[in-house]
């Protein structure tokens, strides 16, 4: 693997590097990892036909370690192999049937590596795990763990998620309180103004952790390092956030405004 480095859009290298790391992938979390980055790729199957068991055992295999932030990355990895598979043709029974056999063993793991990630302290997990109650949640059976997730809606659990400290997640929430406040057409109080903005801030404002200091440089070892996803500033959803609040602070200006006009004053009166 390391002459060739990670898995990308050359298909033939991504499933023998996925076959390559078989071996070692029941010892080594990062190999494991990277054989689901590896077979993420539908055209991998033409050589690997056991690309969907090949998939799950690699996610059994980090579900091992406690990780979350491990157990986040491998339980995205299955549900956009879930996501991204062939949809059935519409009334077509045996193609509905091929369909469920694909994608209800990866939805399964990967409601559990979400699960797991959550409990690990990976606040990112709630995005995806309402992902997953929406498009699979009426697939995956009674089982306990299968309750626990319908018993949420997917922007129920986005709120879980801002709640734990997920950055995207507090910055879309606070979108959809501004949104409310103006559009819904009724009144608010201050205390509710003053909290919608708070919550904005909490986005706009909010610093990055310090990462740990290394003794090594990241590029040396780029091409063993597995690609987890880190807590890094959430750009877009910042920005958004912040021409919402921006939105917002006009429109309770100018809404002052108008209730100390004469003719406002006026109509009130009447």
């Amino acid at each position: 693997m390391i002459p060739n480095g990670r898995c990308g859009l050359n298909v033939s290298q991504a499933a023998a590097t996925a076959a390559g790391l078989a071996p070692i992938a029941e010892s080594d979390p990062a190999a494991a990892s990277h054989i689901q980055d590896c077979l993420y790729f539908e055209a991998t199957s033409r050589t690997l036909p056991d690309r969907d068991q090949r998939s799950i055992m690699a996610a059994t295999q980090v579900q091992q370690t406690g990780d979350g932030t491990v157990l986040l990355h491998s339980g995205w990895a299955l549900l956009d192999r879930a996501r991204t598979a062939q949809r059935p043709v519409f009334g077509n029974a045996d193609d509905e049937r091929r369909y469920d056999g694909v994608v209800v063993p990866l939805a399964r793991k990967a409601m559990e590596l979400l699960f797991a990630a959550a409990d690990a302290g990976a606040p990112g997990a709630y995005e995806p795990l309402g992902i997953l109650a929406m498009q699979f949640g009426d697939k995956l059976g009674d089982d306990p763990l299968a309750v626990r997730l319908r018993e949420r809606s997917n922007w129920e659990w986005l709120e879980v998620g801002a709640e734990k400290g997920d950055w995207a997640a507090q910055c879309r929430v606070a979108q959809a309180r501004i949104t409310r406040l103006r559009f819904d057409g009724k009144p608010y109080t201050r205390q509710a103004f003053d909290s919608t903005v708070a919550s904005a801030r909490d986005c706009i404002d909010r610093h990055e952790q310090q990462q740990e200091p290394r003794w090594y440089r990241e590029l040396e070892w780029l091409v063993v390092t597995p690609r987890l996803p880190r807590q890094a500033r959430p750009m877009l959803d910042i920005a958004s956030t912040e021409a919402a609040l921006n939105g917002l602070l006009f429109f309770d200006a100018d809404r002052k405004l108008s209730e100390n006009t004469p003719s406002d004053a006026a109509r009130r009166k009447q």
